[in-house]
């Protein structure tokens, strides 16, 4: 897959090379003009444009898994699909023909609700050949993860095929929490009751919260790409990012519950972490640089 993404984006950038090479630096009216197609549109972006844009990843996925010769079934292709934090939603206002304002947005909000069946441990004291005394535990989990950038991006080449670079900043927000609902409660006849292992919550002490910490990271970025314009006003292209990141992390907070044999009766206990799951390793703060490849699809209006 990485091998057809970033040859796509090799041949975008040579085709690019090659293109400006015969071009001048300004556009005549005459030459505007000759970039439409045989019905009088024109095919690139112009001033007051509006485009939106998805990730082309899911697209190049399922396009490598229709060529690829080590699939077992070629009669059998995957579904093209545009989930998790991986996919992007672009949009872009230009200001006139040779740059724009543009923001991205990745979200990924999941909120799951999962069940397990455990022994109903008060009825099997009570009748333990009734194999049907059953009860159900629950944990709930929510994680959000958002990156929202803004920047401003110059333009320039002659016909079909564009160049972009520019600068953004952004920021990252990321967070998870679980919760969970024990049906067979701790006591003191029942010290560690049936208790399903959704896990990281067992053994005892058994885990009732976790909020692990938020992370809030502002971002600072330029970006290089090209876009080859296929149809008037639609796009597909790739881009280059040198992101600098600056990432604290906020405390995890774990809270359990067991049967305190000194107190006589079930005790709760939250313990802060400075960095999960691993206090020994907390560093707290992030300063990094790093480079991502991305492809998108992207329609002018």
């Amino acid at each position: 897959m990485k091998k057809i993404k970033y040859s796509i984006f090799i041949c975008l950038c040579f085709a690019f090379t090659a293109q400006a090479q015969d071009s001048d630096e300004t556009e005549s009216v005459s030459q505007r003009s000759s970039y439409t197609n045989r019905h009088g549109i024109y095919l690139l972006p112009e001033y007051q444009d509006f485009a939106i844009g998805i990730d082309a990843t899911p697209i190049l996925n399922f396009l490598d898994n229709f060529i690829s010769k080590d699939r077992i079934d070629p009669g059998k292709h995957e579904d093209v699909t545009f989930s998790g934090v991986n996919s992007t939603i672009y949009g872009k206002y230009f200001l006139n023909d040779n740059r724009a304002i543009r923001a991205k947005l990745k979200m990924d909000i999941r909120n799951y609700t999962y069940k397990g069946v455990v022994r109903d441990d008060e009825e099997f004291s009570n009748n333990p050949l009734n194999a049907l005394a059953t009860v159900v535990d629950v944990k709930q989990s929510n994680s959000t993860n958002l990156d929202l950038r803004v920047g401003y991006e110059f333009r320039r080449g002659a016909g079909r095929l564009q160049g972009f670079y520019g600068g953004e900043v952004g920021i990252e927000y990321s967070f998870h929490k679980e919760r969970y609902k024990y049906a067979n409660p701790i006591t003191e006849a029942n010290q560690t009751p049936s208790t399903w292992d959704f896990g990281g919550n067992m053994p005892m002490p058994r885990t009732l919260k976790l909020k692990q910490g938020r992370v809030i990271s502002p971002i600072v970025a330029g970006f290089v790409g090209v876009e080859y314009f296929f149809a008037p006003k639609i796009s597909i292209g790739g881009e280059l990012n040198l992101t600098f990141v600056y990432r604290p992390e906020m405390q995890t907070e774990l809270t359990t519950e067991e049967w305190n044999i000194g107190a006589g009766k079930v005790t709760e206990q939250t313990t802060r972490y400075d960095s999960w799951p691993n206090s020994n390793l907390a560093t707290g703060i992030d300063l990094s640089t790093k480079t991502a490849a991305l492809f998108f699809l992207m329609f002018h209006f």
